[in-house]
């Protein structure tokens, strides 16, 4: 990986001495840094980091330190046409007053570049100096994650042929499930799975889409039951019975009831 690129996760503790008359009081408190480094013999022209960054108003602190010569440093965050450009730090120098914080507002949620300069240059592009970045995170700089789902239920046997599963009609096991991610199948299967001997099958860690599921292996002699019957969906089969899918799932939660009878 290039030097400026390195990423380092440290913890460290933050001392600020106050001085009042002749009693020094000592704060000490435990945060959280990230340290992004460039160097002179690096061919990059810039030291830039993908943060993520919500929409708002957002506190974080930063400390630059130039282990070359002395110079000023400026942050500049973008993402699309939206550019925050902050004020210019001196080497060692802390953002803001005394407890080094700075505040931001952002219209645009998302990933943003942070890119460090010297005046109206980019650090590093002449190879003359070397610039280390710490990143004291408050609440900016946050990148929530983002949300999974699972997605599964059963193959079952309808044997009264109701398209309702019924107590004592039991699972099919052996039945391949293929999902695709997209709404009607269209594309290669992203993930596969197997029925087990209760006839349940499983995916997990799915993110927000809309998917497609296709049954194969439906065993001799059974055909698909009839589709959506009834008023409970959880007890009901929904797959197709002429293309043995189920089409257009739009996953914004888990779903545990798509099955096949």
């Amino acid at each position: 990986m290039p030097e400026w690129g390195r990423l380092h996760m440290n913890r460290r503790a933050c001392t600020t001495i106050l001085v009042l008359s002749s009693v020094a009081v000592i704060l000490t408190v435990a945060v959280a840094t990230t340290t992004y480094s460039t160097s002179a013999a690096s061919p990059y022209p810039k030291l830039a980091v993908e943060s993520c960054l919500v929409q708002g108003t957002n506190v974080f602190r930063i400390r630059a330190v130039n282990w070359d010569v002395p110079g000023q440093w400026q942050l500049r965050l973008h993402q699309g046409t939206e550019v925050i450009l902050l004020g210019f730090l001196e080497a060692w120098e802390q953002v803001g007053a005394l407890n080094w914080t700075a505040t931001i507002t952002t219209t645009t949620e998302g990933t943003w570049r942070k890119q460090f300069l010297e005046g109206d240059e980019w650090v590093n592009r002449h190879g003359a100096h070397s610039l280390s970045v710490q990143d004291f995170t408050q609440n900016g700089w946050f990148c929530p994650a983002e949300p999974t789902y699972d997605l599964g239920d059963a193959v079952w046997y309808d044997t009264d042929q109701d398209g309702i599963q019924d107590d004592g009609e039991h699972g099919v096991q052996g039945v391949v499930v293929q999902l695709h991610d997209d709404p009607t199948c269209s594309a290669t299967y992203a993930y596969s799975r197997t029925t087990n001997l209760d006839g349940g099958y499983l995916f997990t860690d799915l993110t927000t889409s809309t998917v497609c599921l296709q049954f194969l292996g439906i065993p001799a002699g059974w055909n698909i039951t009839l589709q959506g019957q009834g008023s409970d969906d959880t007890v009901d089969s929904d797959a197709d019975p002429v293309t043995a899918r189920i089409e257009n799932i739009g996953l914004q939660a888990d779903d545990l009831d798509e099955d096949l009878g």
